[in-house]
């Protein structure tokens, strides 16, 4: 009966605090922001930032509302394709749970 109790308690503190699109958008402008101002502190006298990094196309994805939330009540999946479906290796999918994100996959451009 304990067990059953506790695996009730956190499976509904879990579904509690399963991130929403919101939450996914606070963590990408949060990441994007500290991206470029670490890329600003290290740019001499120059403003201008590349927009080929994976910060600022995730960042980009995200405000075109590429991404899709597939919500499994205790957790959810936020998949971009950056690229179309007819493409392989284009896809974001970051692991939403406890109101914080994981990365999971990033495009293949990126895996340098």
């Amino acid at each position: 009966m304990k067990t059953a109790f506790f695996l009730l308690v956190v499976f509904g503190t879990l579904a509690l605090f399963n991130p929403d699109e919101a939450d996914f958008a606070l963590h990408v402008r949060e990441k994007a922001q500290t991206a470029v101002s670490d890329q600003a502190r290290s740019l001499d006298d120059s403003f201008l930032i590349p927009s080929d990094t994976p910060t600022s196309a995730l960042a980009q994805a995200h405000a075109s509302g590429a991404f899709e939330r597939n919500n499994f009540v205790v957790f959810s999946l936020f998949k971009a394709d950056l690229d179309g479906a007819q493409l392989q290796g284009g896809e974001w999918t970051f692991l939403g749970i406890g109101k914080q994100f994981f990365q999971l996959s990033k495009p293949s451009t990126f895996n340098s």
